[in-house]
């Protein structure tokens, strides 16, 4: 479907949380917090300042800062985080080296007392030590190192332990505690690097940008997506994941429990094929045999390369429903998550920025990627002006803040729904898709027709509609504040009917127009040629 976004009246543009941009990460020399980022993607050699030396891989596989230098591929897995990625494609991680015994003083000799006591055993006193740095086969926490500082003189730590990198006496790389002294590291640039395994794009050519930031902007509109979906249902229904930290060799992975070759997947095989015997090749990548799948329902069909090939092809606007079902989610038997439909929408919601975060990590930083959550149909006209896509936020959920009928009883109040309704919308939350179900009494509500005032199970309140302002596909809902009313009067209230739909319809009422005439028409001619036949 072409969208062509004229003004900020109902642009689907349901919600989003808009980060900020973060000036120009320029190279390895930048200046700044943004080095640090501009790092990602690159091919370094690290050298310590303290020996004016570059690290290189010897021959146990301990890293010392001497020799030609081993190239690093710098490969991000969060802002300001990153995988050193050996030319063998092997990781430098940090060891585990036994803590060193310390001799304790025997205590002074203890009269023996009459009755014997029982003495617990004493722990024995042991000095930290300095782990070795070394080559993993596989990425870890212990490889997943945290850059900070200038250029120049960057600190690089382990965030699960707090350590930081350095070198010792005898020029080997070590895990020391915070404090320790040479500690400090620039980057060389260098060739040769080894390329880390990801899914191609295949697409050459940079996406459309704007003429000004307000033009009118044109393109495809994702309008239903559950991109999250792999937290949902407890987190184990799902197989895979749009991302992972460590790359598409960690996100494109079967479940478990579908092994042996797909037999065990008794739930994929009835939802998708009608039989709860079948076999699947449960590889993933690189062969990608038999799933992803259109059929498949259970398989990740999104992962962010593929979502980044539409976007360059002419898609801008995504909307990314956070989905959960807790009746469902209590009948699957293997689980990791809350099945509380609103904990699963705040996961998710968690889960979408982490994204944006990470494709940023990937761009050079802070707002440099092409993946962009919005709120206002204002940011989504400046994002797609810059040639990138616009992501909203929607929900959609059977039990709708918790709130429920039982024995004809509302689970909640009308304050209850107003404080909740605030939640997801600080959350960014835009867009609602209520779905019908046996304990709530919200409703969906077509895309070609405009919703009545949403009924609470609490309390009922209609809500005029805003002008000025670009009003979403969201519930109404009660409030007993003005400042909610605003906000639902604003942001979550009644349709507007655009110009583009107001042509539409007009369109179908001409067209209806004209069947009727021709079918009266056809009548007539049939009427005077059965009569000269009489």
């Amino acid at each position: 479907m072409v969208a062509a976004v004229a003004c900020p009246y109902r642009v689907l543009l349901v919600l989003g949380l808009a980060v900020a941009g973060v000036g120009s990460a320029g190279d390895a020399h930048a200046q700044g917090d943004t080095a640090r980022y501009a790092l990602a993607g690159g091919c370094y050699a690290l050298k310590s300042v303290a020996t004016g030396r570059v690290v290189s891989k010897a021959a146990d596989g301990n890293y010392v800062a001497s020799g030609a230098g081993e190239p690093f591929h710098m490969q991000a897995t969060a802002l300001g985080r990153y995988l050193f990625y050996g030319r063998r494609g092997d990781f430098m991680a940090a060891g585990k080296r036994q803590a060193v015994p310390v001799p304790v003083p025997p205590a002074p000799p203890v009269p023996t007392p009459e009755l014997p006591v029982l003495v617990p055993n004493l722990a024995v006193a042991t000095a930290a030590a300095a782990d070795p740095v070394e080559s993993a086969a596989v990425p870890s926490p212990a490889a997943d190192w945290r850059i900070d500082g200038r250029s120049g003189a960057f600190t690089i730590s382990l965030p699960d332990t707090g350590r930081v990198l350095a070198v010792d006496r005898s020029r080997h790389l070590i895990a020391a505690p915070r404090g320790t002294g040479r500690s400090r590291f620039a980057f060389a640039p260098r060739t040769g690097c080894a390329r880390y395994p990801e899914v191609e794009l295949d697409v050459t050519g940079a996406p459309k940008r704007g003429a000004s930031s307000w033009g009118e902007v044109s393109g495809l509109i994702d309008a239903h997506m559950h991109m999250m979906a792999f937290e949902f249902l407890g987190g184990r229904a799902h197989c895979g994941r749009p991302w992972h930290p460590y790359g598409v060799a960690y996100a494109m992975v079967d479940c478990p429990d579908h092994e042996p070759r797909g037999a065990g997947a008794v739930v994929e095989n009835t939802i998708s094929y009608g039989n709860p015997v079948g076999f699947h090749d449960t590889t993933g990548w690189p062969t990608f045999k038999d799933w992803p799948n259109h059929a498949s329902l259970t398989h990740e069909q999104s992962y962010y390369k593929w979502l980044e090939r539409s976007w360059r092809a002419g898609q801008r606007v995504f909307v990314n429903l956070l989905v959960d079902n807790e009746v469902l989610c209590a009948a699957y038997p293997y689980k990791k998550n809350s099945c509380n439909e609103m904990d699963g929408v705040r996961l998710q919601n968690k889960r979408i920025h982490e994204l944006q975060d990470y494709i940023d990590a990937q761009n050079g930083g802070p707002g440099k990627g092409w993946f962009r959550i919005v709120t206002t149909p204002y940011q989504a006209r400046r994002v797609i002006n810059r040639g990138k896509l616009a992501v909203v936020e929607g929900i959609e959920v059977s039990k709708l803040f918790d709130c429920g009928v039982y024995n004809d009883q509302a689970e909640c109040t009308a304050d209850q729904i107003d404080r909740r309704l605030d939640e997801v919308y600080a959350m960014g939350v835009r867009d609602m898709e209520l779905v019908t179900s046996s304990t709530t009494r919200s409703r969906a509500w077509p895309a070609t027709t405009a919703p009545p005032a949403w009924r609470s199970t609490a309390a009922t309140s209609s809500r005029p509609a805003s002008s000025g302002r670009c009003s979403t596909a969201t519930a109404t809902t009660t409030s007993r504040t003005a400042r909610s009313r605003r906000r639902r009067a604003s942001t979550a209230t009644s349709w507007r009917e655009t110009s583009s739909t107001r042509s539409a319809a007009a369109r179908v009422r001409r067209r209806s127009t004209r069947r009727r005439r021709t079918a009266t028409r056809v009548g007539s001619l049939r009427s005077a040629r059965t009569s000269s036949s009489a």
